[in-house]
């Protein structure tokens, strides 16, 4: 039988392949047994929007036959069943993908039902956005409490929604006023991130989580501001200053996406400068053609440095 696998090694040897793939590629030249756990993670998280999905569906059309009462006990009854088999399975190693994605189900059934009750009740009222502050702590506390990132995560986009929403519920509007909520939503993931670098090493699985979210917030909200007429040239100053840190801090922690990330913001900001400094859109153009390629070959020299460490 054909064996390319000393080829392959060959291959990773001089730095062509990195060893991830080189073991892919033996796995399947050798036919030996091979991980299926990402394509069961990808399933599994299909699986979860879908059951959201068709929630959400549900609250739509049948919210009057069953009563608004009723389906919310049952819809929450259903999210505390996820939450009670993540307690079982917390203290698994490795984790399963029951305590992956079943507590995750139940926070974004929590959430279809919180604000299900308050799009009929109207319980904050005008203080609308209030209710994600609330859905914020809700899945914060079930957070800690699992030990779980993906629900984690969850709380901090509800922080964001809060920090983004207006008395109207619009969550979008002028670039400046973007750019403030952004940079809201960052200073209170920020002040979390601190309080887990500092106060609450129990939790220290969640600090990669909190800065990362951190760090995207406040460089997105100064790349936000430089689309700002007004605020153009202090968002991009602030998008480069801020893309730098953030930079910096990817290559301390070793993490390749905060690096990459950062180098896209602060290269959109400078093609946001140089198209506010060139009146001809032809030159602008013929800029943006030229920066670009650069650009990828800049990202994909930081990934192969990346891999050589």
């Amino acid at each position: 039988m054909l064996d390319l696998s000393p080829e392959i090694t060959a291959l990773e040897q001089r730095g062509l392949i990195n060893a991830a793939a080189s073991a892919k590629l033996c796995a399947d030249e050798t036919r030996a047994q091979f991980s299926l756990w990402p394509e069961l993670r990808f399933l599994t998280w299909t699986g979860v929007i879908a059951i959201v999905t068709g929630v959400g569906l549900v609250l739509k059309e049948h919210a009057e036959t069953i009563g608004d009462l009723a389906l919310a006990t049952v819809i929450l009854l259903v999210a505390l069943a996820c939450y009670y088999v993540g307690w079982r399975k917390r203290a698994a190693v490795p984790h399963s993908l029951l305590f992956d994605y079943l507590p995750l189900l139940g926070a974004l059934l929590v959430s279809a039902d919180v604000a299900f009750l308050e799009s009929r009740y109207h319980i904050f009222d005008e203080h609308w956005r209030w209710h994600l502050m609330l859905l914020a702590v809700l899945h914060g506390s079930v957070a800690y409490w699992l030990h779980h990132k993906q629900v984690f995560s969850l709380a901090i986009l509800s922080i964001a929604g809060w920090a983004g929403v207006d008395e109207e519920g619009a969550f979008w509007g002028e670039a400046f006023e973007n750019a403030v909520s952004l940079f809201q939503a960052g200073g209170v993931t920020l002040l979390i991130a601190i309080a887990h670098r500092w106060r609450l090493e129990r939790w220290r699985e969640f600090r990669a989580t909190a800065e990362g979210f951190a760090a995207h917030f406040l460089v997105l909200g100064a790349l936000i501001l430089s689309f700002d007429d007004t605020w153009r040239w202090a968002g991009v100053a602030l998008t480069l200053a801020l893309g730098a840190v953030m930079f910096w801090w990817g290559w301390r922690e070793r993490r390749e996406g905060l690096a990459i990330f950062s180098v896209i913001y602060m290269a959109i900001a400078v093609e946001v400068a140089i198209i506010d400094l060139v009146n001809e859109a032809a030159l602008a153009f013929l800029f943006i053609l030229v920066i670009n390629p650069i650009l990828l070959v800049g990202l994909y020299i930081i990934h192969r440095r990346w891999s050589e460490r």
